[in-house]
């Protein structure tokens, strides 16, 4: 009877720590496949906010799926956000911006080099608490910078039909 109790308790312990564990794993994907990744996971998008940081380093971009939303964030150098709600329409325009960029790369992939102005734009999308971060290139690119992620001037000229 008492190895049955700690057989059970075992497997219950290793049922929590899977749990605790299984929302932390990241997927790197290509910009190719983030709405098939997106949709794949049941995502959905909250909001996003906008500024510029300091550049960073290595990873492309990744997901850490968690929970049932999506949020697409950009922090600001001083670290306040500015919250601006963005529709699934819009957050279609931004997977097509992305491809603008990623036009430029043979992997599909945003590589974390380059800068706008002064600072850096960085992108997190997060499901829960975890966050997909994603560098653009150089402003040159495809004029990919944070002024066109107000509500009225969304980056239409980004839509590839």
């Amino acid at each position: 009877m008492k190895k049955i109790k700690w057989s059970i308790l075992g497997i219950l312990i290793l049922a929590s720590c899977y749990l605790l564990t299984s929302w932390e794993y990241e997927v790197k994907t290509s910009v190719d496949q983030l709405e098939w990744f997106i949709s794949g996971n049941k995502f959905e998008l909250v909001q996003i906010y906008y500024g510029g940081l300091a550049g960073r380093s290595s990873t492309s971009y990744h997901f850490k799926p968690v929970k049932d939303s999506v949020q697409v964030e950009l922090y600001p150098e001083y670290y306040s956000k500015n919250e601006i709600m963005i529709s699934q329409k819009e957050f279609t325009e931004i997977k097509a911006a992305l491809k603008c960029i990623a036009l430029n790369h043979s992997d599909d992939t945003i590589p974390a080099t380059g800068c706008i102005g002064p600072f850096f734009e960085e992108f997190y999308i997060q499901k829960g608490f975890k966050k997909m971060r994603l560098f653009n290139p150089k402003i040159e690119t495809c004029r990919f910078n944070k002024i066109l992620f107000t509500p009225k001037n969304f980056p239409k000229a980004f839509e590839l039909g």
